[in-house]
Parts: C-alpha cells; sequence; structure tokens
C-alpha cells in the first residue's frame, strides 16, 4: 500500500525489511526477489550481515534454496570486504594483561593479530562476545593468530578488573584481556588514543607485517556472523 501512494520513491530500506520478514517466513521466493530489486544499493553491505545472521541461525531448517541464498549473500560479503582493506601501521602499544603479564604489540610481528577494544558497560560490546569467541575458538589452535580483548574507556574511578573478570568467568570466555591504561598527564587512555578509536567496539585485524588492514566500528550483526566476518578478513590478509 505505501508502495502505491508513494510511487517513485526509493523503498530500499522497506524492501530490505521485507527480506529479512520473508527469510523469518521462509519464503525464499519472495526473499531473493526482493533482494534482487536492492542488491545494487549501497547500504546492502550493511544488509548483507543481517540476513546471513537470520539465516544462519535457522540454518539447519532451511531448505535448499534458502541455504543457497546464504551462501551467495556470504559469497558477496567476502568479495566486497576487499574493498574496505586498508594498510596502515599499527601504533606501537605496550599493555599487561588482566594477570599483570606485558605484551607488547612490536614483538607480534609475525603473527596475524585481532584486537577488539571494549568496556565493560558498552552493551553492543558484550553482545559481540559469544561470536568473538566462537571466532577465537576457530584458531584456537593455530599459534600464528592471536586475539586480545582491550578493556578501555570505563568509567568512574574504581578498578575495573573485578568486573572483567566476573565477565569472563561467568561467561566462561578465553578471551587474553589487555587493559588499557591512562596516561599520567592527559588523562587519556593510550591505547584508545593510539589506534584513534572514536567508538565501542572497534576491531582491528594486523597482519604479519604489523599494518592494520581491517577497522571495524560498531557490530555487523550477530554472533553467528561475526566469526565468519573475521574469518573471511583473516583468510583475505593471509592469501
Amino acid at each position: 500500500q505505501i508502495k502505491r501512494d508513494f510511487t517513485g520513491r526509493d523503498f530500499s530500506s522497506l524492501n530490505g525489511m521485507l527480506v529479512l520478514e520473508a527469510i523469518e517466513n521462509r519464503d525464499c521466493t519472495l526473499a531473493t526477489e526482493t533482494f534482487a530489486k536492492i542488491e545494487n544499493r549501497a547500504y546492502i553491505h550493511y544488509l548483507i550481515p543481517a540476513l546471513c545472521e537470520k539465516l544462519m541461525l535457522q540454518k539447519e531448517t532451511n531448505d535448499e534454496c534458502m541455504n543457497a541464498f546464504l551462501q551467495s549473500l556470504l559469497d558477496r560479503y567476502k568479495n566486497s570486504i576487499k574493498g574496505i582493506m586498508i594498510s596502515e601501521h599499527a601504533p606501537d602499544i605496550t599493555l599487561s594483561d588482566i594477570n599483570g603479564n606485558t605484551v607488547s604489540l612490536a614483538s607480534l610481528k609475525g603473527k596475524t593479530v585481532v584486537l577488539d577494544f571494549w568496556a565493560t558497560w558498552c552493551k553492543p560490546c558484550l553482545e559481540s562476545f559469544p561470536g568473538m569467541q566462537a571466532a577465537l575458538d576457530n584458531y584456537k589452535n593455530d599459534p600464528n593468530i592471536m586475539f586480545f580483548f582491550i578493556n578501555t574507556a570505563e568509567r568512574g574511578t574504581e578498578d575495573p578488573k573485578p568486573k572483567v573478570n566476573k565477565i569472563m568467568d561467568d561467561n566462561k570466555y578465553t578471551f587474553r584481556v589487555l587493559m588499557d591504561k591512562k596516561d599520567e598527564i592527559s588523562k587519556r587512555y593510550v591505547a584508545l588514543e593510539s589506534f584513534k578509536v572514536a567508538a565501542l567496539p572497534t576491531k582491528f585485524i594486523i597482519d604479519k607485517d604489523g599494518l592494520v588492514r581491517f577497522k571495524l566500528s560498531g557490530t555487523n550483526g550477530g554472533s553467528q556472523f561475526i566469526q565468519e566476518e573475521i574469518k573471511m578478513m583473516i583468510d583475505a590478509i593471509n592469501l
């Protein structure tokens, strides 16, 4: 009815909602036909993670058409990430983990490094953690790929470590958490400033030469898609 009343308008976002609804209702024909109407729109890069997440969550009960649609979306996203690849020297930061052990980014050259900046008050950060745990688990036997979760920008003056430990313990996360530190003069967080992080969560993927190749601000989809996205990016820089 909206389309009939407002002919000539751009209904891309409305069609995006319709694709999601069609996936929910297992209507593959409607989903694929509607997606075809908007697949060349710029915002499609941001819609695909949500579509993939929904399809991945119901993958076991999807029919052949829906699973083929999912694979086509994943292939499309994988090809598109080459366009957002960057090449910037990663700052040389040194932080301590939650147990007091020192980690220097410069000493990790030769390895692929994933950094995830987060805070205990950041709901999107916490919502992404199940997916990040799955991503970490995918590489738990690969010594050349390392994940670090940098706790930063905490509010208040109390020590954040008890909160951090509780989140890790309650959810059985196996993250290597690094604690960002404040500069004594500026009172700004050192790693946060060095990496020019403007919002949380923000993730960086650094290649073996110490170059930042991907920067991800916010979240793209839920826990199912995050692990797939991280894998695509790690694969892209290690080809």
